[in-house]
């Protein structure tokens, strides 16, 4: 499973000085095995981490899709809003030569990890990026067989937890199956969403109406593709028919 944690520069502070202190198990064996240079230690970082932020900040599963996946799949153009994890590490103060060795981004073959994040100061880009692209986002879902109602629903309301709390995300892989019974998790679920957003989503993602033949012939009327760009539909005279 894929999920998404907020997360602030503060919280991955207090999360390395647990780890420093030994009071982060976890976290203080991920440390030892990156300062030893063990291969295993970046990964096991990033897990450490977003085991340590489910304590703190609700979680966001996408059971289908990660973040790394929307970008390469959907729309590149988030990854203008997605930062490398080690960046998020040395603003927290750790040394920039150990936080370089954590991966830019998801690696789906590598277990569990932590990704990339989109920071506090992007996300509301970040919404409205999602919000211009709501239809080109549904159809590409629709057409990858993914289930875009429940997936763009859970990123938006990650999103906007995000945005009202003054949070980043960052996304992970594998960390969801080791929580703990009780911790508050969102999943993507479009039959859990709140009924005025999956309205709007089933909305944006029917495609347009293709024209009736009176409008071809005598309405030169315009339809809206489905990535909201308008087409002009020349009348029968028209040289370009």
């Amino acid at each position: 499973m894929f999920s998404l944690h907020p997360v602030t520069v503060t919280d991955v502070a207090d999360f390395l000085e647990g780890a420093e202190r030994g009071d982060n198990v976890l976290g203080a064996h991920a440390l030892e095995l990156l300062r030893g240079g063990d291969s295993r230690g970046p990964d096991q970082l990033g897990q450490a981490l977003t085991t340590f932020l489910a304590d703190r900040h609700p979680i966001f599963v996408l059971t289908e899709i990660s973040l790394t996946n929307w970008e390469a799949q959907i729309d590149r153009g988030i990854g203008m809003m997605m930062r490398p994890p080690a960046r998020l590490f040395i603003d927290a103060g750790m040394e920039r030569p150990l936080a370089q060795q954590m991966s830019i981004r998801l690696d789906h073959n590598a277990g569990s990890m932590a990704g990339a994040f989109v920071p506090a100061h992007l996300v509301g880009q970040f919404d409205g990026m999602l919000e211009e692209r709501l239809q080109r986002h549904l159809r590409r879902l629709r057409e990858a067989e993914l289930d875009p109602i429940a997936n763009v629903g859970l990123l938006l309301q990650a999103v906007a937890f995000a945005k009202s709390n003054g949070t980043g995300l960052i996304e992970a892989t594998g960390v969801v199956d080791a929580l703990d019974p009780g911790t508050p998790v969102v999943f993507a679920d479009r039959n859990r969403l709140p009924k005025d957003l999956r309205t709007r989503l089933e909305a944006a993602a029917k495609p347009p109406k293709k024209p009736g033949l009176l409008a071809r012939m005598f309405g030169g009327r315009s339809e809206s593709s489905a990535n909201g760009t308008e087409h002009r539909i020349p009348p029968p005279d028209d040289p370009a028919v």
